[in-house]
């Protein structure tokens, strides 16, 4: 209905079309004072892609912003899937780039040898990331909408049985500590999910094995919560306070690890 003029955004938003020949992929950007350059920028992606529409999508975000320290990539489920992808992928790129000794291989030659390197966000904000595509962590949760089998199917169709198990399709079937180090944005990775969900403790693997590597990563757990918690709050919550703690809490996190938002415009969270 917004498309078609009966209603009024409340907001400024466009829609693009970023890319050229085969890796074309569609963005909405939403802008709350477009007539001035952002200060700030989220780059989310909530699924339905391929690694390299993402990479793309970041490419037009670098290009509008010009500076990576104020980008936020963030994504949930199979988009934070994606965002960790995108990541180890730009993780790669200047490796190779800086003579760091990974191999193009490592990407499973998604890019040519030598892309134009592009400059790591400031940070990663995740929701309930589908980490690993298949995994023995998934477990069957007697509350979590999703179930592991079913899960595990789409991700069969989405990379096929050559990639299903490997990077960047699968990202936490990299094992490569070198890597993960060079895909870490500057300040981290903050990640929401929930107790009960099925990719609960392969999330908290996921937490361990960065913590553990010296990547700055902090983990928020919602007891009882389920897949996707922040997002299937807002309907599901009797109060706005609950309603709202999730992104509340992404909101607080990101202004923490990227002081300069909101310099600009003043707005409070």
């Amino acid at each position: 209905m917004l498309r078609h003029g009966y209603l009024r955004s409340p907001v400024y938003y466009r829609e693009y079309t970023i890319g050229t020949g085969s890796i074309q992929t569609r963005g909405t950007w939403i802008m709350h004072r477009p007539e001035h350059p952002p200060d700030f920028v989220l780059y989310y992606i909530h699924g339905g892609g391929q690694v390299l529409e993402a990479l793309e999508g970041y490419r037009h975000v670098l290009q509008v912003v010009k500076d990576a320290s104020k980008v936020c990539v963030s994504g949930d489920s199979a988009g934070g899937a994606l965002i960790l992808s995108l990541l180890l992928e730009l993780g790669a790129q200047a490796d190779n780039q800086e003579g760091k000794g990974v191999n193009a291989s490592v990407r499973g030659g998604l890019t040519d040898p030598q892309p134009p390197h592009l400059a790591l966000p400031r940070m990663a904000t995740l929701i309930s990331p589908w980490v690993t595509l298949m995994s023995n962590l998934h477990y069957t949760s007697k509350s979590d909408f999703l179930d592991k089998r079913t899960l595990w199917r789409y991700a069969h169709e989405y990379a096929g049985e050559s990639m299903v198990q490997q990077q960047p399709a699968s990202p936490g079937n990299c094992v490569d500590d070198a890597l993960w180090r060079a895909a870490s944005p500057e300040r981290g990775y903050f990640v929401i999910f929930g107790e009960e969900e099925v990719f609960a403790p392969d999330i908290e693997d996921f937490l361990k094995r960065q913590a553990k590597i010296g990547v700055e990563v902090e983990g928020q757990k919602f007891d009882g919560g389920i897949h996707a918690w922040p997002v299937a709050s807002i309907f599901l919550s009797s109060t706005e306070d609950k309603r709202l703690q999730g992104l509340r809490t992404a909101v607080k996190e990101i202004r923490r690890r990227m002081p300069e938002w909101g310099t600009l415009n003043g707005d409070k969270v």
